[in-house]
């Protein structure tokens, strides 16, 4: 399967987010938040109502950056070959679509990130490609300790072998001291 930059695009689901209808994170972006969370309960009911009795959707007291597990695929810049691009998987697909923000994650998680795509095209660390299976970074995932503060990086990479391992955790570390924990995560 061939990995590729999508453009974004305005959808149904409304423009206030970019990639809306491409990554489903954010599917309800253009819908009220009242509703949203009667969508919600008329979905439990319908799932759970022979069980019991549905109580009411709770509003979350944060509506923004509240995702504490964030993700990014990795992939070659097809418009610039070597430079390291990342981003989310569009729907049902390979491709990447770039993207450095999003209104619902974590903030900090979402720079540690930007970061790591930053460090390892400095250090040509090479986004693995799943035809033919060279490469080394695939994905990063970062999960926010809302309330210690800690973050814990996972790089899921092709291959166990990691060119300059040390020097990109120490300038990893050295760009974010709030990451506690880096794991790799080899996925071949």
């Amino acid at each position: 399967m061939e990995t590729q930059v999508t453009e974004t695009k305005k959808t149904e689901h409304g423009d206030r987010c970019p990639h809306a209808g491409i990554c489903g994170g954010c599917s309800y972006s253009g819908v009220a938040y009242e509703k949203q969370l009667e969508k919600k309960h008329r979905m439990l009911c319908e799932l759970l109502s022979d069980f019991g009795k549905v109580e009411p959707v709770l509003p979350s007291p944060k509506l923004m950056n509240y995702r504490n597990k964030v993700i990014r695929s990795f992939a070659e810049d097809p418009k610039n070959r070597g430079r390291l691009i990342s981003g989310i998987y569009a729907a049902s697909t390979r491709r990447v679509v770039p993207m450095d923000t999003c209104e619902i994650e974590d903030e900090s998680a979402m720079k540690i990130l930007a970061s790591v795509r930053e460090i390892a095209g400095k250090q040509h660390i090479p986004a693995y490609d799943v035809r033919t299976g060279r490469g080394v970074l695939r994905h990063a995932l970062v999960r926010a300790g809302q309330a210690s503060g800690e973050y814990l990086l996972t790089l899921v990479t092709g291959t166990p072998i990691f060119p300059g391992r040390g020097n990109f955790v120490t300038a990893l570390k050295k760009a974010h001291p709030e990451l506690t924990t880096i794991i790799q995560n080899v996925n071949g």
